[in-house]
Parts: C-alpha cells; sequence; structure tokens
C-alpha cells in the first residue's frame, strides 16, 4: 500500500474519532485534509477527483459561512435564533445543489472534458459506486434540516400567533437542534466513507457494463 493512501486511512480515523467527540472544528481540520488528500492521491481518475472536488467546494462554502459570515450577524446584536433561521435556510439550497452536482456528475465531467478538449479523460468518465448512495445520503440531510428549520420556526412564531399557555408547549422544543451534531457529523462521515470506500475500487462501475456482462452471462448458459 502506498504511503498516501496510509495517510489517508490514518485521517479517517481521525475523521471517525472528530465524529465520535462532536469537534466541529476539530472535524472541519481533519474533513479538509482528507478531502484535499484524496484529490491529490486520486487526480489522475476524473470521476474521484470530481466527486472529491464537489464535495470540498459545498464543505467549504458551508464552512465559510458557519464561520465567518454568520457570526458578524450576532457581532450585530441580531437575535441568535433569527441566526439559526437563516443559517438553517441557507443550507438547504447547498444541499440540493449538492444532490444534483452527484446526481449529474457523469455528465458535468464530460462536459468539462469536451469544454477543455481533454478527449482521453472523456472516454474514463463512468459513474462510481459512490453517486447513487451520496445521492441518498445529501437527500436524508435535507430533510433532517428542513426538520430543524420547522422546529427552529416553531420556537420563533409560537410565542407571536398562539396564546401563552400553548406557546409555552413549544418555547423547549429543541431536540433536533440540541443534537444536531450527532446526527449531521455522522451522516457527512457515512459520505466520506463512501468516497473513501473509492480508493480500493468502484471507480469501473457502470450500468450498461454490467447489463452486457449480464447478457453475455445468460447467453452462454443458453
Amino acid at each position: 500500500m502506498k504511503p498516501s493512501s496510509i495517510v489517508l486511512i490514518f485521517t479517517f480515523v481521525l475523521i471517525s474519532l472528530g465524529v465520535m467527540f462532536a469537534n466541529h472544528y476539530t472535524y472541519d481540520i481533519y474533513m479538509t485534509i482528507f478531502l484535499i488528500g484524496m484529490m491529490i492521491e486520486k487526480r489522475k481518475d476524473i470521476n474521484i477527483l470530481h466527486i472529491c472536488v464537489v464535495t470540498f467546494f459545498v464543505f467549504l462554502i458551508e464552512h465559510i459561512s458557519y464561520d465567518y459570515v454568520f457570526p458578524t450577524f450576532i457581532a450585530y446584536e441580531l437575535p441568535r435564533i433569527w441566526v439559526e433561521v437563516i443559517y438553517k435556510v441557507s443550507i438547504l439550497p447547498l444541499l440540493c445543489l449538492l444532490i444534483g452536482l452527484y446526481a449529474y456528475r457523469p455528465q458535468l465531467s464530460r462536459l468539462y472534458c469536451i469544454k477543455t478538449n481533454n478527449y482521453e479523460a472523456h472516454e474514463k468518465v463512468n459513474r462510481t459506486m459512490a453517486e447513487a448512495p451520496l445521492v441518498g445520503i445529501t437527500v436524508v440531510t435535507l430533510i433532517f434540516y428542513l426538520a430543524l428549520l420547522v422546529e427552529t420556526l416553531l420556537r420563533l412564531v409560537a410565542p407571536m400567533v398562539l396564546s401563552p399557555e400553548i406557546a409555552n408547549l413549544f418555547k423547549n422544543w429543541d431536540l433536533l437542534n440540541s443534537n444536531i451534531e450527532y446526527v449531521a457529523f455522522p451522516l457527512q462521515a457515512i459520505s466520506l466513507g463512501l468516497i473513501f470506500a473509492l480508493v480500493f475500487g468502484g471507480t469501473k462501475y457502470n450500468i450498461e457494463e454490467l447489463q452486457r456482462e449480464f447478457e453475455s452471462k445468460e447467453a452462454n448458459r443458453t
């Protein structure tokens, strides 16, 4: 096994530990190192490279928003609950973008190859085993953040439109928000695990090739 692969394995173990201890900043550092390492290690595999680029691009936007943009709202004394609403609303389009990028990654990779006249790489563009599960996990993440937004809005709006007795029922609704790191982090870690698995194979996965292989086996049997 190459030293670079060993480094990726070690980093993935650290990500798993980061999930266990739910340390946001440590987790972000490990995730950045892992994705950059994957992009360097698999720079000649256009399929894995583009999956990593897509993941890193969306992660970078989310990281900048969470750590640098939204704290400015708090600095201007905007109530924290409104900051939470703004953050959750802004993350939803990012997740929708990520779903689309994963779902149409082969088509986008082929378009990139055509635009850059890289016809050799164009022939190697293929679906991997990771795209479909990545779309599924991102959809689950999207649903979770929608639930977070609904929970936050209930706490925010209930006192304005409901009687005090009923509004008090929603006052302490914080189950999802208080445990966000124990859901969001593991979902991200599973996504990274799928990408990490591509180090050991799965990049030649193609439905058409599998179909032709299946039809060939059936023809031989008959």
